[in-house]
Formats: C-alpha cells, structure tokens, sequence
C-alpha cells in the first residue's frame, strides 16, 4: 500500500514536493553475465535471472537548508539502502544501489541564502 512517498533512501524519505513534477522513474532490467559472438557473428548474452532497478528522479530548485537535507540523505553513495514504490507490483521494494555521480549547480547566491539548480539523480541497483 502507498504511504505518501515514492523513495526513501537510507531511512530518509525523500519528500515528494522536492521531486520535480513528473520525473520519478523506476527502469527494471536484467544484467548481462556475460556476452560473446559466435563465428557466425551472432551476439549471444547471459543474462541474470533477477532483475534490477535503476531510479531516475530530478530534485528541484532548491535554498540552502533544503539543500542540506538533500545532501545529509545522500552522503552515502554506495551500498545504498532504498526503498522505492515500484508501479508495476503496487508495493514498495528494498534493494541496495548506488548513487550515480551528481552536478551541484549554484543559480544564485545573496545575503546568507544559496538557490540551487535542479539536479538530476540516478540510482543504480547492485
């Protein structure tokens, strides 16, 4: 069942209206094991029985102190626990991931307040 949030990153959920409007994806794929071409050169692929996730969502525009939230929830960016809503199954799933690397990007600063860009997230499952 749908508790209000669509990923929750080491325990921290990520609030939804930080989430830019419509950029929340979850992509389910399979892993190749191994791949090969065979003399006829047809590609051949092993692929793993289990699928993983990738999570792609844009945190928005955003001051300093959200900023700090954002950063204090992604401070770890390996081995990452996350829990995300998963739209085909309509429950949330558990995996752990990595943090794909991020651009911190200044839009303004004045006074004692800094505005961020947006700033696009991958997650990766492992």
């Amino acid at each position: 069942m749908y508790q209000g949030y669509r990923v929750k990153i080491n325990g921290n959920i990520v609030q939804n209206q930080m989430i830019v409007r419509g950029s929340y994806s979850v992509q389910k794929e399979k892993r190749v094991l191994d791949s090969y071409y065979d003399t006829e050169g047809v590609k051949h692929e092993e692929l793993s029985p289990r699928e993983t996730a990738i999570i792609n969502f844009t945190i928005r525009d955003r001051n300093l102190a959200e900023h700090a939230v954002i950063m204090k929830i992604l401070e770890v960016e390996n081995n990452v626990e996350v829990e995300y809503w998963d739209d085909k199954k309509l429950v949330y799933n558990i995996g752990y991931f990595k943090v794909e690397s991020y651009k911190i990007e200044h839009q303004n600063a004045f006074q004692k307040d800094i505005m961020y860009k947006s700033m696009p997230l991958t997650l990766r499952e492992y």
